[in-house]
């Protein structure tokens, strides 16, 4: 029986796209509903915490 491969396959970042885009659609869609009742109050943040890690291949190497 000959079966026929009607998909070439999806590319790993291909599919870390959709995912990302599928969790943040569903993220906001609650993030909107809270905005519009006024429950969203700004972050308080007055420090952060930077993380500088040397000696690994640039941003523009790994693409």
């Amino acid at each position: 029986m000959k079966l026929h491969k009607t998909c070439d396959g999806i590319r790993r970042r291909d599919l870390l796209k959709v995912g990302t885009l599928s969790v943040g659609g569903l993220t906001l869609a609650g993030y909107n509903q809270l905005a519009a009742a006024g429950q969203v109050t700004p972050g308080r943040a007055e420090r952060a915490i930077f993380i500088e890690l040397p000696g690994g291949p640039s941003h523009m190497d790994t693409f």
